[in-house]
């Protein structure tokens, strides 16, 4: 197993390097100091079981650095490490497709179980994320928690979902647009659109982001590689 960091600060790439390493799967990891660096290796062949990306590398702002990875179509997951840990940032960039944000705020212990989560396919969000926009605005002050982690999908909005819908929300989670989930499906875009549609009405959202933390929430879980499509029987469609 790889992993790959993508920070501009030697002291927090070598501080990261020996917690993952750690890690009880023992991952090797390549650290890189700038995006591009990563880019480099990709482009020679090399491939990560998970990134960690640092929103904060010079030459970027705001999420630019994730937009810049996205932007390389790849499958790979990404999480984003970042000294911020606004609700509006957290969202944003699971909107684009992240795996986890992970407040550079957080414990040890909070950062491993965290990336044990999301090698086990889960989605991490710090729970200030999760909360309703009412208790937002609450008194209580918000501290990064342990990630939280359901295994029972089925007993929520997740079973009234086809297989091929459970299909179209995975890739949805790992942020592809509508034009990768076509191609990686084999689907037609309107096929691909009434999909989303149906799932935006079973978890009761009105938008990707929404989705996403429903998926977090009811511990939908998602596959590195991607498992075979089909289970129930839908085939391919270009309708």
């Amino acid at each position: 197993m790889r992993f790959a960091i993508i920070d501009d600060h030697p002291f927090v790439l070598d501080a990261l390097s020996i917690i993952i390493s750690s890690m009880e799967k023992r991952p090797s990891v390549s650290g890189f100091g700038s995006l591009e660096q990563f880019e480099q290796a990709v482009g020679k062949g090399d491939t990560f079981d998970l990134v960690l990306l640092d929103l904060g590398i010079p030459g970027y702002t705001g999420l630019g650095s994730l937009r810049r990875f996205r932007a390389l179509e790849s499958l790979m997951p990404v999480v984003v490490i970042s000294a911020s840990d606004d609700r509006a940032t957290i969202l944003e960039a699971l909107d684009l497709g992240a795996m986890g944000f992970i407040p550079k705020t957080s414990g040890r212990d909070v950062l491993m179980r965290a990336l044990e989560l999301i090698l086990a396919g889960g989605i991490y969000i710090p729970p200030q994320a999760l909360q309703r926009q009412e208790k937002a605005l609450s008194r209580a002050p918000a501290r990064v928690e342990e990630p939280v982690a359901q295994t029972h999908p089925k007993a929520t909005a997740f079973s009234s979902l086809t297989q091929r819908q459970c299909d179209v929300l995975e890739l949805l989670v790992k942020g592809l647009p509508n034009k990768l989930i076509c191609r990686e499906l084999d689907l037609s875009p309107n096929t691909v659109k009434s999909h989303i549609s149906a799932i935006f009405r079973a978890l009761n959202a009105t938008n990707r982001t929404q989705a996403v933390i429903a998926a977090q929430s009811g511990g939908f879980r998602v596959g590195y590689p991607r498992s075979s499509y089909g289970a129930s029987g839908e085939g391919p469609s270009h309708s």
